[in-house]
Formats: C-alpha cells, sequence, structure tokens
C-alpha cells in the first residue's frame, strides 16, 4: 500500500505576484529534494487541502537527483499572502492528473524547440519547414477581437536594425499590383506639395517639406495609419516655415529617435541652410509650441539621416559659397541644383554633423562635424541617405561612387572610425538611399545609373569579393532608369520610381527577390504604376512603411523641369500583404525602411485589422540577452511588454483578419527575414493577457526556484 504521507509542502511566494489574484494560473516549479530521489516516478500535486488534484504536466524529472521541474495550475493565486500546494510522491493521489494546465484562453503552447510539440490541448500539429517550425492553417490561431503572443527570446545575432520575426502569421503578395493612391496636395487648405521622403513613428507617417507649386516651403504634412487611407480627414497639415523665429523651409527625409521627428535641413528658397526643424509627437501637431528648430552650421546641408539609437548622423551633401570669394569652380560629378543663384558657387561637402539626441537640443555641445572629405584618400563627399546595421552607418553616395562608413563603436572623429570604398568599376555612378536585408546593403541606383550594388555586411567593407552588380538593362520588362530610395518587407527590396537624369519621370516600381540570386535578372521584376486610380503617380522621393503597407513620398511629375519644379501631393500606397497576415512579434525591426528615413523601432508587435495595420514599438535597442516579449491587443489598444514590464502603448481599434496562412516561429512564411537566436515558452492567447499576468508569468519564469520554494 502506497505512503499517502510522502508529500512535499510548497509555498508561492505572493511578492513575486502583481495584482493577484490570478485565476487558472499556470506557474512553472523547480524543486529539488532528496525525497523526490528513488520514488517510483508517480507524482501529482495538491491543492491546500491536500485532497483535490491540480492539472500539470512534468517537463523533466531526474530521480536520481531527485530535481524536478513541472507546470501546475494554480486556481486561484494570491498577491497578498502565499499560495500553498503539496507535491504527492508515491500515494494514491499521484493517479494520472486531470488535463488543462492551459486554461481554454491559450490556442498555442510550446516550450522550446527542441520539444516542438503543442501543450495547450488543442492538438495543433508542428512542422519543421525550411529552418522554421511551422504551424500549418488551423481555425484555432484565427483571432478577431483580442490576442497575445509572447516568447522568450535568446538572440543570437543581435542586429538592431533588421526585420527578425520570432511568430507571425503573415505572409508576402507574389504579386506587385495591390497599388491605391490620394491626392494630398491640399490637405487643410494648405498648398502641401512636394516631399522629400518621410519616417513612421508607430501611428503618423512624416512627409519631409521641401518644394511646393512655386518654392521651397516648410509645411509638415502627416498621414494617421489608424485611418482610411483616401479619407481627407485622415490627414493633417501644419505650415512650421517660421519656427523659433527663422525661416524653416526645405528638407530632405527625416529621422523619428522614439519621441522627436528631426527633419535634416536642405535649401529654403534663398540658399542651402543648417536649421534642423524638430516636432515633439507628445504635443499636437498644429501647436506651434509643439515645434522648434535649430541653426546648427550656417549653409552646410543635409541629405537625409540616420540614426543608432543616440546619434542622428546627417549626411553631407551640397554647399555654396559667393563666386567672389573663391577661385574654384563648380564640381560638374554633383547634380545640379534649380533655383541656384547665378552669385553662388555649388560645393559638394564632406562635413557629417552628428547630434546627441541625449543632450539639449539648443546646446552646441549637443552638435559635432566631421570632415570625412578624404576618407582612405578618396574623394569622399556628396551623400545622400545612410542606413544603420546595428552597428555601422553606411552612406549612399550621390556623385563619386564612393560608398562610405562609420564604425558606431569607435570615435566619431578618430580617422580610422571611417572607411571607404571605389564601387566605380562595379558601375556605381550615382545613388539615393540604401537599405538593410538583415545581411546586405542594397545601393539605390538613381539617375541614369545602370547597375544596382549590394554589399555583404559579413565581409570586411574593402574586400572586393563582399560587393556585387546588376546590370539593371538585363532585367525582362524593365525599360527605364532612376530610382529614389527603397523597401524592404522580410523578403523583397523595393527600388521607389523617380527620374532617369533627362526628361522621363517614371512610376515603374523595380523589385528584387531575397531568396534568390541577386545577379540573376530573373530574380527582379517591374511594374507600372504610373497611373493609378486615375491619379498620376509617378517622380517619387523616398517613403515609409507601416509594417503593411509600403508609402511613396510624394514629390513631382517633371511638369516644367528643369527650368521650375512643381511639386505635387499625390502618395502612392503599395500592399505588401492584404488579407494575407494577421500578427507578427518581431524582436527587432527596420527603422531606416524608404531609403530617405531613419528610426530605431526595436521590437514590435503589428496586428493587421480591417482598418489596417496596427503595431507597437519599443524604440530602443532590442536586449542582446534572453528575454520576455509579449504582444497584446484588445480591440481598444496595443501594448508591448519587455521582461512583464510595459514599455509602449497606444490606442488602436480594428477587427483581427483571419486568413488561412501557416503560422510560423523564427521567420516569415517563405520569406528570408529571420529571427537569428533560440526561441522559448511560445504562447498565444486569444485573450488580452493583462499587466499583472505578463509581470508574474515574467517573474515565475525567470527565476522559479525563488517564485515557488519549499515550505518549512
Amino acid at each position: 500500500m502506497p505512503d499517502q504521507k510522502k508529500t512535499i509542502d510548497l509555498a508561492i511566494d505572493h511578492r513575486h505576484v502583481t495584482d493577484g489574484p490570478h485565476i487558472n494560473f499556470p506557474v512553472l516549479i523547480e524543486i529539488t529534494d532528496k525525497r523526490l530521489s528513488g520514488s517510483a516516478g508517480h507524482l501529482g500535486f495538491l491543492d491546500a487541502d491536500g485532497q483535490t488534484r491540480l492539472p500539470s504536466e512534468i517537463v523533466s524529472y531526474d530521480q536520481d537527483r531527485g530535481v524536478l521541474k513541472a507546470w501546475v495550475r494554480i486556481p486561484s493565486l494570491s498577491g497578498t499572502e502565499d499560495t500553498t500546494i503539496e507535491l504527492a510522491i508515491d500515494s494514491d493521489k499521484t493517479a494520472p492528473p486531470p488535463s488543462g494546465v492551459w486554461d481554454e484562453d491559450y490556442r498555442l503552447v510550446i516550450h522550446g524547440p527542441s520539444e516542438a510539440r503543442d501543450s495547450s490541448g488543442n492538438g495543433i500539429d508542428i512542422q519543421s519547414q525550411a529552418g522554421l517550425l511551422v504551424i500549418p492553417d488551423n481555425d484555432t490561431l484565427n483571432f478577431e477581437s483580442a490576442i497575445t503572443v509572447e516568447a522568450w527570446v535568446s538572440p543570437a545575432h543581435p542586429v538592431a536594425e533588421t526585420i527578425q520575426p520570432v511568430i507571425s502569421k503573415w505572409r508576402l503578395n507574389p504579386s506587385l499590383d495591390t497599388f491605391s493612391a490620394y491626392d494630398a496636395g491640399g490637405t487643410d487648405g494648405l498648398d502641401t506639395t512636394g516631399f522629400f521622403g518621410a519616417v513612421f513613428d508607430g501611428r503618423y507617417i512624416y512627409f519631409s517639406p521641401q518644394h511646393d507649386l512655386s518654392d521651397r516651403h516648410g509645411k509638415a504634412l502627416r498621414y494617421d495609419t489608424h485611418g482610411e487611407f483616401t479619407n481627407p480627414e485622415s490627414w493633417e497639415a501644419y505650415d512650421a516655415g517660421e519656427t523659433s523665429g527663422m525661416s524653416t523651409k526645405g528638407y530632405y527625409g527625416a529621422v523619428f529617435d522614439g519621441r522627436y521627428v528631426i527633419y535634416p535641413p536642405r535649401r529654403d528658397p534663398e540658399n542651402f541652410h543648417s536649421r534642423v526643424l524638430r516636432f515633439d509627437t507628445r504635443g499636437g501637431f498644429k501647436d506651434p509650441e509643439s515645434w522648434d528648430a535649430y541653426e546648427a552650421s550656417g549653409t552646410n546641408s543635409s541629405q537625409s539621416a540616420a540614426f543608432d539609437g543616440k546619434y542622428i548622423y546627417f549626411c553631407p551633401g551640397q554647399k555654396s559659397v559667393p563666386k567672389v570669394t573663391t577661385k574654384d569652380e563648380t564640381d560638374d560629378s554633383s547634380p545640379t541644383v534649380t533655383g541656384m543663384r547665378a552669385d553662388q558657387l555649388l560645393i559638394s561637402s564632406g562635413d557629417v554633423m552628428r547630434y546627441d539626441t541625449g543632450g539639449p537640443f539648443h546646446e552646441p555641445a549637443s552638435w559635432q562635424i566631421r570632415d570625412i572629405s578624404d576618407t582612405d584618400g578618396l574623394n569622399t563627399r556628396d551623400y545622400d541617405g545612410a542606413v544603420f546595421d546595428g552597428r555601422h552607418i553606411y552612406f549612399a553616395p550621390l556623385s563619386y561612387g564612393l560608398p562610405l562608413r562609420y564604425d558606431t563603436e569607435s570615435e566619431f572623429q578618430e580617422v580610422t572610425s571611417w572607411e571607404a570604398y571605389d564601387a566605380n568599376a562595379l558601375g556605381m555612378k550615382r545613388c539615393v538611399g540604401a537599405v538593410f536585408d538583415g545581411r546586405y546593403i542594397y545601393y539605390v541606383p538613381y539617375g541614369a545609373s545602370e547597375h544596382a550594388i549590394r554589399f555583404d555586411t559579413q565581409a570586411p567593407f574593402s574586400s572586393d569579393a563582399a560587393w556585387s552588380s546588376c546590370h539593371l538593362p538585363d532585367i525582362p520588362g524593365l525599360n527605364v532608369k532612376g530610382f529614389d530610395g527603397a523597401f524592404f518587407d522580410g523578403r523583397y527590396i523595393y527600388y521607389i520610381p523617380y527620374w532617369d537624369e533627362g526628361t522621363h519621370f517614371h512610376g515603374v516600381t523595380l523589385r528584387y527577390d531575397t531568396t534568390l540570386p541577386f545577379q540573376d535578372s530573373n530574380s527582379w521584376i517591374a511594374s507600372d504604376s504610373g497611373l493609378t486610380d486615375g491619379i498620376k503617380t509617378v517622380g517619387f522621393n523616398g517613403g515609409a512603411t507601416d509594417g503593411r503597407y509600403l508609402y511613396y513620398g510624394a514629390w513631382m511629375d517633371g511638369t516644367g523641369f528643369p527650368e521650375r519644379i512643381i511639386g505635387n501631393g499625390r502618395v502612392l500606397r503599395y500592399d505588401t500583404t492584404g488579407d494575407g497576415a494577421s500578427f507578427c512579434l518581431r524582436y527587432s525591426d527596420l527603422g531606416h525602411n524608404g531609403g530617405l528615413c531613419a528610426a530605431l523601432p526595436g521590437s514590435r508587435f503589428l496586428v493587421n485589422t480591417d482598418r489596417g495595420v496596427i503595431s507597437i514599438a519599443s524604440n530602443s535597442k532590442p536586449l542582446e540577452v534572453r528575454h520576455h516579449l509579449a504582444g497584446v491587443y484588445d480591440g481598444r489598444s496595443i501594448s508591448l511588454y519587455v521582461n512583464g514590464q510595459l514599455v509602449n502603448t497606444q490606442d488602436a481599434r480594428g477587427r483581427i483578419l483571419t486568413n488561412d496562412v501557416d503560422t510560423s516561429l523564427g521567420g516569415i512564411i517563405d520569406g528570408s527575414a529571420s529571427f537569428k537566436g533560440e526561441i522559448e515558452e511560445v504562447r498565444i492567447s486569444s485573450t488580452a493577457r493583462d499587466a499583472g499576468w505578463l509581470e508574474t508569468q515574467y517573474k515565475n519564469q525567470s527565476d522559479p526556484t525563488a517564485f515557488c520554494r519549499i515550505a518549512p
């Protein structure tokens, strides 16, 4: 007859329970006790009454060492007093425990990659495909009103600036035909035309003001991605052209640093300038108090920027000096600028300006300038767009075919922190913008350039073998040249249509499939969307993405050019997923996505709804050690938790889209973007887990021996 008194009393420390009681909470228990040694292996967990059996799941049991790891469902987990349970050993109370450790809201529970099975009780099939764990289409993983997606991640390749999906129900469109358009040119009664690039702050797309129908301007435009694209109410404009008592007009690209949108200065109606414009996203868009400006360095202009999470690096563009003060001549290698005064001389700049976002905006000590114009003995000047790969800043060369990069882990002013490569032999002529797919940097061919070029970040910058080129005229169906910025969606690189440096402004998007060979012309397709929804949609400059849609920055269609610039407000949008996406939890996301914008979103949670995609990001570098991520959506708000702590939240509405797409762990189905590392304790729930539940869960799983101890 078994010994019915052989038990171990356990106490769950209420000090580790946040906002209890939590009902039917799954607790991870890890204990070591000699009473577990030499048993017959019959174990059962009992409630405090010593009679009621609790659902449990044995993870591992070492009978020789007396070590047990198990999940136990606690009926009510108190946050004010210790919760006590018993572990019965080899007694008549150790009959097979009742099933159901995981409440009915848990739709998927996977403990680890070595144990690819579902413990939720829903009988979900899990397969291994192309290096991913894949759950074939299952209606159990379709949600409408609420969802929680969570996992522990251990990054092996903690790159801060690339798409690394952890858990996804997300499929990309193989076709290139889902375009729509909207003319935002008269928003709020203003002439909102002519923009250089855009950036996404997690909800809004901000377009950077450059030149309207008649002149350089400072009218900022933004679109609320939670609204209908073609509804004027989703758009708003503000004339920031006279901010802080200065002429704040003519900008190039935009940066989001987690709070502020910073506009790099380019050219006002008179000359190049360096008056940096800034908007505080915590204030009202049309409130003058939300806007500020700083004069940084005279007539040294910028052509977009990069951001490493602390510093903003303004790309050195062009400047001008009075001809009477110099004997130099205009460098014909640099593109001409419409509107240049006859008494001014155009000069390519090599002055990289850097701003410390942790310092006061108006404090000169927050700003530095580094002249990089002779890096490695090359003519390293005039750059247009930059990208961050997690360590290096890569500057795209507009004029001389000389890619440049800076090591952010080295001193800004040190010569050895900078290096350049001569890519002219590869056919690099002009570039505007660059984009990163997690391994390669893609430089965007501008104007008459006939070669698309990329660099392999896993090789030395100076290695010829790290560089490759694709001859664009060989691509079937491509009969145009000239692109301006690019996107990456997890599989495809999209080159944004602009101008061939002659007379042709076009609307042809060029797309490369990163799962195929770069130099194979059949890896590329082109689609002409020059007339979309009855709107002439050609001649764009950069753009931004909200995770589903790609937004092309409205610029000009060539009317009146080159004698004059006539901007337009025609925004082109491409849908990368349609209904084929539901949710995606990412260890990291790509903020420099559009070629002429910069941000560092860090970890992000996306939910695709009938009102468009909604998302929330940490807006900081993702952790490089093992940690817990959780994304929560309840139909009213969307939130992101890191290690049990709420890091960001915002209002959000919409019904989650359902579909027949497989769910994947570690990447996107049929995509190239993937998470480099180990994924554990995956949970998908059909309810919005609250903050107390998630923090308690984190405390339990991060230190189970402290959470539940053997009682005296």
